[in-house]
């Protein structure tokens, strides 16, 4: 049953392309003669008449099966670095997007934010982690931000928003608007400032 390899090729094709690359050369190298007693007996066996067919058979076998294995550590490798340079275009893409956002715990933590919503709120990104966000707001402010968060976490609604006046970040006092919706999944809450026109 042939069955495919995420990102790379089916069964057959890896069993072709390893005979292809396993055909290229005459010889095996030392590696594969020398890998383990096994194949030494297995060369041995292939060079007495009465086992020699059986023998080549199996070793050839084997030789493609490590070259499967070969190929099939090339494409998880290339697969790994794509994921690896995908996550981090992602990662920039969230930090720079122009939007606050925040996962908030069930109790309002900051679980994380972007750099754009550090910015809005003034604060140093890693400084606040683990603290409630309402913290960091006006008394008003947070408490407008608790009732929006109480509405979402009681499940009175799947999104809720409000507007907020924060008076930090690098372009001083600014009105946004706050959205969230519950990730059920995760069992937190992800929120969104978004700055408000002005008049």
């Amino acid at each position: 049953m042939s069955h495919t390899i995420p990102g790379y090729l089916t069964s057959a094709e890896l069993r072709s392309k390893a005979r292809a690359k396993l055909g290229q050369t005459t010889q095996p190298d030392a590696r594969d003669v020398h890998a383990t007693e096994a194949m030494g007996v297995l060369y041995e066996l292939a060079a007495a008449p009465d086992t020699a067919a059986d023998a080549l058979a199996l070793l050839h076998e084997l030789q493609v099966h490590q070259v499967e294995l070969e190929l099939l550590a090339e494409a998880q490798v290339a697969i790994r670095a794509q994921l690896e340079a995908d996550l981090a275009r992602q990662q920039q893409l969230y930090d720079c997007a122009p939007v606050g956002y925040f996962t908030l715990d069930a109790q309002g933590h900051l679980m994380e934010l972007n750099l754009t919503g550090a910015q809005q709120l003034g604060v140093d990104r890693e400084a606040v982690l683990g603290q409630r966000l309402d913290d960091q707001l006006s008394p008003m402010d947070g408490a407008t931000l608790r009732a929006l968060l109480a509405r979402i976490s009681g499940g009175d609604a799947t999104q809720a928003a409000t507007h907020l006046t924060l008076a930090g970040g690098v372009h001083g006092s600014r009105r946004v608007c706050a959205s969230a919706q519950v990730d059920s999944q995760a069992g937190q809450i992800l929120l969104t400032f978004t700055n408000w026109p002005s008049p």
